[in-house]
């Protein structure tokens, strides 16, 4: 039994009003997982720039020093070489930055959750989040679980390399920067496997917590329903949601009709006998009251399809006849003589 009687999943209300306040599913090791891509991906395919950049600031340096320049010289000329290398950092980072909020939470401004909240400067719900030492507990173990991890992979990269930090010291500089490459690239595809194993435990306990919090009990699910069916917006919108659907249907199955019966504003029922379809006897293909027997009539006269007013007929058709059924035989005769007329008139073919 879930804690507070909680069991039931989170209805989309629920989800939504959740969303508006900016409770959102994130894991910051995921966040931490995209970062870590992006520095991948600079030391391995930018090491040849970011090494260029770095000469050039050098030699820039000691050009400065032997013209005896000023302290303020110095920096300005090794800003101008260095500012492309931090912009483009930065400029990376950022991207990375919303691409990993966006892929976690999508678009997303939330104003309730940006308001002022005087509770929040309150000391005693500070030491009450500082104490909550479940909470806390678990974060210092994972942290602590990570920080362990990590140090074993950097301690085996170091083992497998011991020998070549060794060498360094007797190679060239450009020799040395090779095979110090070769070390680095070694710790970040390690590394890399980590954190991504890290990303994905750490996101499905985040997707976990957070379904867990947001689980509700079956009396709240009652109460919900409840509000949203008195509610005059929501039976307003579901109605206009449902003649929206009515509508489509019908502007697909009227323009088939051999003929729309009317009564002649309250109903409308439109009914097909065609012999190419199978049609034995006619059938009833759209039915409307209302709105929806005012949208048939002007849908059909679009397609130049007759309508003929019979305020019994429609009444009856409508009330005893379902959509896709065949008329009873006790209709055979008034309807036979409606389609012989329309026949007798040219105003329709029942072979087509």
């Amino acid at each position: 039994m879930a804690k507070d009687g909680r069991t039931e999943k989170a209805t989309p209300k629920k989800r939504q009003d959740a969303r508006k306040k900016g409770q959102v599913l994130r894991s910051k090791e995921l966040s931490n997982l995209l970062n870590y891509g992006m520095l991948f991906i600079g030391v391995v395919f930018l090491s040849s720039y970011v090494v260029s950049v770095f000469f050039k600031i050098m030699v820039t340096m000691f050009e400065q020093i032997q013209v005896k320049a000023t302290p303020m010289q110095i920096i300005k000329e090794l800003t101008i070489e260095g500012a492309p290398l931090l912009i483009g950092a930065f400029s990376m980072y950022l991207i990375v930055t919303l691409v990993g909020y966006y892929l976690q939470v999508g678009f997303l401004f939330s104003p309730e959750a940006a308001k002022p909240n005087i509770k929040k400067l309150n000391p005693a719900n500070y030491f009450k989040q500082v104490t909550d030492m479940k909470k806390s507990g678990f974060e210092l173990v994972k942290n602590l679980v990570v920080f362990v991890i990590i140090s074993a992979v950097v301690y085996n990269v170091y083992l497998n390399n011991a020998h070549k930090f060794q060498e360094l010291l007797l190679l060239s500089w450009f020799e040395s920067l090779q095979q110090f490459q070769g070390i680095l690239n070694e710790l970040l595809i390690k590394l890399g496997i980590v954190f991504t194993g890290l990303g994905i435990a750490d996101y499905l306990f985040q997707k976990y917590q957070y379904e867990d919090g947001l689980k509700m009990k079956k009396e709240d699910i009652k109460d919900e329903m409840k509000n949203q069916m008195g509610n005059p917006e929501v039976r307003s919108r579901q109605k206009a949601q449902f003649r929206e659907i009515m509508k489509k249907q019908v502007a697909k199955t009227v323009p088939d009709a051999s003929v729309v019966i009317v009564n002649p504003t309250h109903y409308a029922v439109a009914l097909r006998y065609k012999k190419k379809d199978g049609d034995k006897v006619p059938r009833v293909i759209a039915k409307g009251v209302d709105h929806l027997a005012l949208y048939m009539k002007e849908v059909a006269r679009e397609n130049n399809i007759p309508i003929i007013q019979n305020i019994p007929l429609a009444r009856k058709m409508h009330a005893e006849i379902d959509e896709g059924d065949y008329i009873p035989e006790d209709l055979y005769e008034v309807v036979g003589k409606i389609i012989a007329k329309l026949v007798r008139d040219n105003r329709i073919k029942i072979d087509k």
